[in-house]
């Protein structure tokens, strides 16, 4: 009843396979539509060109509505748009706050004003910019006040000055005007009330000096009149006007202690006389000693003459000259012993220098250096003995040269003549040892390497046609096997004739020609394989022999791995075989279904469920149109799924209803979520509690109203977190202003400057206004500026008693006529009070006196003009430089005035003169003696450049002889190393160029034949790479014939269906091979899991991932 026919099933299963295969098309091309809008939109997003991003994932959406992924990023560019726009506006906000930053520092107040409003505007959440506009009020108030204050301040000094310029001017009226006018500008000054006191103490201390200045003036010439007389030793008159001036000025103690200088001067000048009188006796006897002394001196009695020169020192202790000369004469006594031994020295020195230069002349060299050797002891400081020391030694070193010299010439003959004599005979091997010997004894000598280049170019010419010889039949040998294609024998061949002259690359060339044809051969063999059966499997593919076609492909594939189309044909093969299985199936799986679908439709009528019954029915007629029984069946359950279902109408409404809910629901949930998506909360919070009245127990809209409340409570929380930290930035700025305040003011007490440090601290107390350290420094600051003030005062006070005890203690001086203190004093007095005038009148008044006192001064002078005339006599012997002459003349005016210091004190400095004149002089004679010694060293300097240079012609010599030894011993490269050496010493040596050409074209040549050693050891690296090649071909066909032994096919029939697992440990890692047997056909799968972590896995010999590994298990886990 139910039954179709084979074709029916096909058909069916045909009209099914090409609907499927449609839509399959449409989704290929709707996915591949997709994907291209997708690569276009993400490139899109990527350079942040999110208007055309975002109009490609709208159609994207379209395209695909169940596709989350151009949702996802159509709310990922609406959240970076509004991202950049925020990014955007802090960038001008910014740029805005820096502008500003910078017109506040330059005091552009209503710049930074209106730039702080903006920023303010732009974001206006922000404390900053508000904060900095009140600053900017703060400064610029600061600002004008500091100006009005610039401008009193200005004026007030202004006035200050006035006052002060009239004050110094003692103009008294002038000066109250100008400090009353400051008082009025400042009236909390207290400089301006201090400087009027001032005024009126200095202008009642002017009256007091005008009277004080009259009693002065006949006081201070009745002084005068008094000193004149004391000094020209009128003891009565002096006394007389002494007492005058005590009456004058009582208080004064000048005129009391001038009376009592009077009566001890008057005492100390009668003692004077007495003892002027004993001095002159003590003299005429020190003179008469001094005379026989140097009267002794000069006739070289030294000894003699110190005797007396000490008895005249017992008599003037203090005379300095009879001790200089008991120097000076010890000094000679010592130079006559010194020249005494040195004239003993220079005989024993002459005499050992005589008798070593005999044996030197008689060239008795060994017995002459002993000799000079203790002459050089006798005088160290001569070289004479050294240098011929050192003669001595050089020619018995030569003598010595000269006998191995003669040595060598006796011994190289011998050998040559023995050589020579085995050349004749051809003898080769005997004369070259006799060369080479010859050469060991002369190594410059060419004769004996001519000889052996002589001997072996003999030998090399027959060798040379023997090996010619051996390489030609080698070569026709190999050309004969090459052309019978005998490609093993004709390889070896070559390599023979190769080894015989590695130079030549023809042997080569050939063998790389049979090698490039084995391997087109063995390619060609490989490419027929594969072409058969590749045209076998193509065959049974065509004839829909799936089995047989992919037995061939897989072969196929085993001789070419690398070709694509096999692996491709199995897998179309093996997909319609499938595909035919396929259809099969599905036809009795549509009958199955059918038969199925109906007895589910009997019994749903019977269960009466007659809508399943309707969909059981109408699903068989779906499978099968043409059943009449079941179209039947069909209505008869419509006709009472219709009466069903006007029973249910009324439930019917009540669904219509409910879905009016769900769908009022609905479009309120999409408001809220689309609210929620653009952050507007509040909105979203209504929206999701009117879902609530529509489903009140709605899990969604509860978990979004939850979800609300707890990004709130973060809002919150962060709203009152940023509220804290602008509370904590401005607790700092605070702090900040407080510490800086507290700082600057205690900066200002360490340098006392109260003024400053009260502003200072009462800055810090309006940052905190009820601070305990801040109110406890004001107060500090405070009390320091009263008792800075009170200091001025005491200062101030201080300065007038100095002053008084300066001007007393002038007055004083000039009572004592002492006016250098009297005007140091008076000087003291101004530099305390520069505008004072009574110092000023006081040391005018000095000047004036010591004019007088000078003028008195010139009359005694000129009385006392032979004493001057010695001074100046000996004054001009020192100029001129003849000391002992001024000595004399300063000790002459001694005499005249034994209480003078003037002449003791020219002859100290006479003395100290002749000191460093005899220490120049032997300074002069240390230098004199340095020059010496210099001249000899630079004999010495130049003796050493000689043997330098001596060294250097050794070196020469020894680099060209080293250079001719190693060319005689065939080492060039060494030889070319010598002569450049010899070159870099003396560069102008031509035939030592020569020397180096001729080796360096040797050594080239010898090269070339290196270098052809080194090509037989390359033609030897190619054997063993053909070997290496051979090894590789064998591989290769060993690794087919494994490939075939693991192709599909071969394993399954190696092993059973299913999954065998073979694990093994090999070295440092562990090996599980897989082989899966399915449908006739195998695969085999490996992974390397080695000690150290790494993984690898391979399918059919191919490496893969470790995901496709793990899936194509997937089934056997």
């Amino acid at each position: 009843m139910y039954a179709q026919s084979e074709d029916d099933i096909l058909n069916s299963v045909g009209d099914q396979l090409r609907a499927e295969e449609e839509q399959k098309k449409l989704d290929e091309k709707r996915n591949k539509e997709y994907e291209g809008l997708k690569d276009k939109a993400n490139s899109y997003y990527k350079d942040k060109k999110y208007d055309k991003a975002k109009a490609l994932y709208k159609q994207m959406a379209e395209l695909k509505p169940e596709a989350d992924y151009p949702k996802n990023q159509l709310r990922v560019i609406e959240q970076q748009i509004e991202r950049e726009k925020e990014l955007k506006l802090r960038a001008e906000y910014d740029k805005t706050i820096i502008e500003a930053d910078a017109a506040l520092a330059a005091k552009d107040w209503e710049k930074s004003k209106a730039m702080y409003n903006k920023a303010a505007q732009l974001i206006p959440a922000e404390k900053y910019p508000k904060d900095k506009l009140i600053e900017v009020v703060r400064l610029k108030a600061a600002e004008e006040e500091a100006e009005k204050q610039a401008r009193i301040q200005a004026n007030y000094d202004a006035a200050i000055a006035e006052g002060e310029k009239a004050l110094n001017a003692q103009n008294w009226d002038a000066a109250r005007q100008g400090f009353r006018k400051a008082a009025n500008i400042k009236k909390d000054e207290a400089l301006p009330a201090k400087k009027l006191a001032e005024i009126d103490k200095l202008e009642k201390e002017a009256k007091l000096a005008e009277e004080k200045a009259a009693l002065d003036k006949k006081y201070n010439t009745l002084i005068s009149n008094a000193d004149a007389d004391l000094e020209s030793k009128k003891w009565d008159d002096s006394r007389t006007k002494y007492k005058m001036a005590s009456d004058l000025k009582p208080s004064e103690n000048y005129p009391k202690s001038q009376l009592v200088k009077v009566d001890q001067l008057q005492r100390e000048y009668e003692e004077k006389q007495k003892m002027e009188a004993e001095l002159a006796a003590k003299q005429q006897e020190y003179k008469a000693l001094i005379g026989s002394a140097d009267a002794l001196f000069k006739q070289k009695q030294y000894t003699n003459s110190i005797v007396k020169y000490q008895e005249a020192s017992k008599v003037f202790p203090d005379e300095p000259y009879p001790a200089d000369q008991i120097i000076r004469a010890n000094e000679l006594i010592a130079e006559a012993e010194n020249a005494a031994r040195e004239k003993e020295i220079n005989e024993a020195y002459l005499k050992e220098l005589k008798q070593a230069d005999a044996l030197f002349q008689q060239k008795n060299y060994a017995a002459a250096i002993p000799i000079y050797e203790k002459a050089g002891e006798i005088k160290p400081s001569e070289s004479y003995p050294a240098d011929q020391i050192q003669k001595s030694k050089d020619f018995m070193a030569q003598a010595e040269v000269k006998a191995r010299q003669d040595e060598i010439d006796r011994n190289y003959s011998k050998e040559i003549a023995s050589a020579d004599a085995l050349f004749k005979q051809k003898d080769w091997s005997a004369a070259i040892l006799g060369y080479q010997k010859a050469s060991e004894i002369k190594p410059s000598e060419t004769y004996p390497s001519a000889q052996i280049d002589k001997i072996n170019e003999s030998i090399k010419s027959e060798e040379q046609r023997e090996i010619d010889n051996a390489y030609y039949q080698e070569i026709t040998t190999a050309d004969a096997l090459m052309k019978q294609k005998k490609w093993t024998e004709a390889i070896a061949s070559y390599s023979d004739a190769q080894k015989i002259k590695p130079e030549e690359s023809y042997p080569a060339d050939q063998i790389n020609k049979i090698n490039d044809a084995i391997k087109s051969q063995e390619q060609q063999e490989l490419d027929q394989a594969y072409n058969e059966e590749i045209a076998s499997a193509d065959q049974f593919y065509k004839d829909k022999n799936w089995n047989e076609a992919i037995a061939a492909y897989t072969r196929a594939e085993t001789i070419k791995p690398d070709e694509n189309y096999p692996s491709e044909q199995i897998a179309k093969a093996e997909q319609r075989r499938k595909d035919e299985r396929a259809a099969v199936e599905e036809a009795g799986r549509i009958e199955k279904e059918f038969v199925a679908a109906v007895l589910a439709g009997d019994q749903a009528m019977e269960s009466l469920n007659y809508a399943e019954a309707v969909n059981e029915y109408q699903k068989a007629l779906g499978l099968k149109k043409d059943e009449p029984d079941v179209r039947s069946k069909l209505d008869n359950a419509e006709f009472q799924l219709k009466k069903a279902k006007e029973a249910e109408a009324k439930e019917l409404q009540e669904q219509e209803r409910l879905a009016k809910i769900d769908q009022e629901y609905n479009e309120v949930i999409s408001r809220a979520d689309q609210a929620f998506l653009q952050k507007n909360y509040a909105e979203a919070k209504s929206n999701y509690k009117l879902a609530l009245n529509f489903k009140a127990e709605d899990a969604y809209a509860t978990h979004k109203l939850d979800e609300i409340d707890t990004i709130e409570a973060e809002k919150k929380a962060e709203l009152e977190a940023q509220r804290a930290e602008e509370a904590r930035l401005e607790a700092e700025r605070i702090e900040m202003e407080y510490n800086a305040q507290m700082q600057a003011g205690r900066s200002a007490v360490e340098q006392e400057d109260w003024n400053v440090a009260i502003t200072s601290f009462t800055a810090a107390l309006v940052a905190k206004p009820k601070d305990g350290a801040a109110t406890t420094e004001l107060e500090t600051a405070q009390k320091g500026l009263k008792l800075a003030e009170e200091a001025e005062k005491q200062r101030q006070r201080e300065i007038d008693d100095a002053y008084s005890r300066e001007m007393t203690a002038g007055e004083q001086a000039i009572q004592s006529r002492e006016w250098d203190k009297a005007k140091a004093h008076f000087n003291q007095a101004l530099a305390i009070k520069p505008d004072a005038i009574g110092p000023k009148e006081r040391i005018d008044e000095i000047d004036r006196l010591m004019d007088i006192e000078k003028e008195e001064q010139a009359k005694k002078e000129a009385a006392e003009a032979p004493f001057a005339a010695l001074l100046a006599a000996g004054d001009k012997a020192l100029s001129s430089g003849d000391l002992d002459q001024a000595l004399i003349k300063f000790r002459e005016a001694a005499q005249q005035r034994p209480n003078d210091p003037s002449p003791q004190i020219k002859m100290q400095e006479t003395k100290e003169l002749i000191r460093i004149r005899s220490e120049e002089e032997a300074r002069r004679k240390a230098e004199e003696e340095a020059r010496r010694r210099a001249e000899e060293e630079a004999r010495k300097k130049a003796a050493e450049e000689a043997r330098r240079k001596a060294a250097l012609e050794a070196r020469f010599n020894e680099a060209v002889k080293n250079g001719d030894n190693a060319v005689e011993a065939e080492q060039f490269k060494n030889a070319v190393l010598f002569y450049s050496e010899a070159l870099e010493i003396k560069p102008d040596r031509n035939d030592i160029r020569a020397k180096l050409d001729k080796a360096d074209e040797t050594f080239q040549k010898l090269e070339k034949l290196r270098l052809a050693r080194e090509a037989e050891r390359r033609r030897k690296q190619a054997e063993e790479l053909r070997k290496r090649r051979e090894a590789e071909r064998k591989r290769r066909e060993e690794y087919l014939k494994k490939l075939f032994e693991n192709s599909p096919r071969e394993l399954a029939k190696r092993y059973p269906d299913g999954i065998t697992v073979e694990v093994k440990e090999e070295g440092n890692k562990l090996i599980t091979k897989s082989i899966v047997i399915e449908n006739n056909l195998g695969r085999y799968l490996l992974k390397f899991d080695y000690n150290w972590g790494a993984h690898f896995y391979y399918l059919n010999g191919r490496r893969i991932t470790e995901e496709a590994y793990f899936w194509d298990l997937r089934k056997y886990k």
